[in-house]
């Protein structure tokens, strides 16, 4: 089990209100896993991405990559760019 900095609803909360105005991906998305695991511990998967405080975290992820309102040609270009340096 992951260790994760909540011990409350409301501390997530929180940090789901303070992360709007980051500019730090690696931050966000640290903070957003622990609060995903927090969550996991009482609610199901389905429960934890439709929780409010999630759905901010998803919000400012796809605000920092360039995401949100995007339309589908950001997706097939990171999609593609990804096929294409997979390794295989």
């Amino acid at each position: 089990m992951t260790t994760t900095r909540y011990k409350t609803e409301a501390q997530l909360c929180k940090d789901a209100l303070q992360v709007q105005d980051a500019c730090n991906l690696a931050g966000v998305l640290l903070a957003a896993h622990e609060g995903a695991c927090f969550l996991l511990s009482t609610l199901d998967t389905d429960a934890v991405s439709a929780h409010p405080a999630m759905r901010l975290f998803a919000s400012k992820i796809a605000s920092l990559t360039g995401m949100q309102g995007s339309s589908m040609t950001a997706f097939h270009d990171a999609y593609t760019y990804c096929e294409s340096h997979k390794g295989e």
